[in-house]
């Protein structure tokens, strides 16, 4: 075999290892926010916190920081889930190459709690979810591994749910290095940042990894798991 092609294979398969590490961490790291979460749940009468709150940035669960020189800043110091987990490095994905920038890997789904939102001038409504309401918190994500590069408006939440498509649509995959173009009637792209995979936190706290396109947008839904009816941003 030439020298050449030696290397390039044995390049990928270090690649591979030292992404099959990150992604370990970055499990780990989900795993811990799920229990942050269950301590949360406990202590405001089993409601989530908003995923997204403009209007009061420090009441999501992850504070919207602005946007800075480099880009938007997200402060999970200063959100409401960081009193149950203080460390700022489990907010982060290590294979996330935009970490020093936003200071955020994940984004909560909004189907689970949105406090207020500014979408085309007008603001949204505001409802919040208590755990009891889901039928069936094991098939309910609460966490994504969410892209940077791919919104023209970054924020801590994940917009879940189908829109106008079937339960069996999936999300799309983002790598950060793929451009595949916005489309406000298709479910929300996912970071794919592990060997074209993704994490997901489920509402009970386990952790699941999907392969490139195998998030059903039903595992995102609202109204597909015992909950009301409110309008998608």
């Amino acid at each position: 075999m030439p020298r050449n092609r030696r290397g390039a294979g044995i390049e990928r398969v270090f690649y591979r290892a030292r992404e099959a590490s990150r992604k370990t961490q970055c499990i780990s790291n989900l795993s811990q926010l799920g229990k942050a979460f269950r301590m949360y749940l406990q202590d405001w009468q089993d409601s989530f916190p908003p995923s997204f709150d403009i209007t009061q940035p420090a009441f999501s669960w992850v504070a919207y920081g602005g946007v800075q020189d480099d880009g938007p800043r997200m402060l999970p110091e200063e959100g409401v889930l960081y009193p149950y987990v203080r460390n700022t490095s489990v907010y982060i994905c290590p294979s996330d190459m935009s970490a020093s920038i936003t200071r955020l890997s994940y984004g909560m789904n909004t189907q689970l709690g949105l406090a207020a939102i500014t979408h085309q001038g007008e603001i949204l409504q505001l409802y919040a979810v208590g755990e009891s309401m889901i039928y069936d918190p094991s098939r309910l994500a609460l966490l994504l591994e969410k892209p940077y590069g791919y919104y023209l408006f970054f924020s801590p939440a994940f917009i879940g749910g189908c829109r106008e498509q079937s339960p069996n649509t999936s999300h799309p995959c983002f790598d950060e290095r793929t451009n595949i173009g916005w489309n406000p009637n298709w479910p929300d792209v996912v970071a794919c940042r592990h060997n074209r995979t993704t994490n997901v936190l489920f509402c009970d706290g386990h952790v699941k990894t999907f392969s490139e396109n195998g998030l059903a947008c039903r595992y995102t839904s609202r109204e597909l798991h015992g909950l009301p009816n409110n309008p998608n941003p």
